[in-house]
């Protein structure tokens, strides 16, 4: 064999092995790729009496979201995927006068509905990942609250935390949402915002043939609209 051919042997098995380093380096680019599931989360230590609390349902204007992001190999690595609905329903209790609670809260996303700006990725997420043929919605079960004042002025937004189970997929999993919330008349506005992890509901990541590779991290985000019935 020549010196020549030897050679391009020798520089194709290096090329194939960078490119093969390369790959995996992006693929496991993901520092949270590994991350290890709380489980549920009980209750509060301190139960709150729902005695005295009015029932508010979700209305319109109500979005769910998520963002995530996206790594799309050779185009733009530092992608970020926002996908939408105002498929939401839910109720919970509160009371603002006097000292501020709320308990109760339940809530139900249909998440075939969740749109971004391909519908390619969509039906991909839909029924590859998220599998809404079998688990067609994700719901939040509220056990605990935490961060309220002590009192409450009608018109001012307040910030607290909400924590509860968050179901998806067949699995739920404990999430904290950071909520900022207003009451005016008989109406809430307001915000809810968490950080989940797809591993957390035994949801692989989204990889396509590692070319669009994407993070187990993901914000998702309630922006709400509820009233007294």
């Amino acid at each position: 064999m020549s010196r020549r051919r030897v050679l391009w042997i020798v520089a194709g098995v290096v090329v194939a092995i960078i490119a093969t380093f390369s790959v995996l380096a992006i693929v496991n680019r993901d520092p949270d790729a590994n991350h290890q599931a709380a489980g549920d989360t009980g209750p509060c230590v301190t139960p709150v009496s729902a005695a005295g609390m009015v029932t508010y349902h979700i209305t319109g204007p109500t979005t769910a979201s998520y963002t995530v992001h996206e790594n799309v190999v050779g185009a733009n690595p530092h992608n970020i995927v926002t996908g939408k609905t105002s498929s939401v329903q839910g109720t919970f209790l509160a009371l603002a006068n006097g000292a501020p609670q709320v308990a109760g809260v339940h809530l139900t996303i249909t998440l075939a509905s969740l749109k971004t700006d391909s519908a390619e990725r969509d039906d991909q997420v839909s029924f590859i990942y998220l599998d809404t043929e079998d688990y067609p919605t994700a719901e939040f079960t509220s056990t605990c609250v935490r961060g309220l004042p002590a009192t409450y002025q009608a018109g001012k937004p307040i910030t607290f935390h909400l924590v509860g189970n968050l179901t998806m997929h067949g699995k739920s999993s404990a999430e904290d949402f950071a909520v900022q919330a207003k009451l005016t008349g008989t109406t809430v506005t307001g915000t809810a915002t968490a950080t989940i992890f797809m591993t957390d509901f035994g949801i692989s990541p989204p990889n396509f043939v590692d070319f669009d590779i994407v993070d187990n991290k993901t914000t998702v985000k309630l922006t709400f609209t509820a009233t007294i019935a």
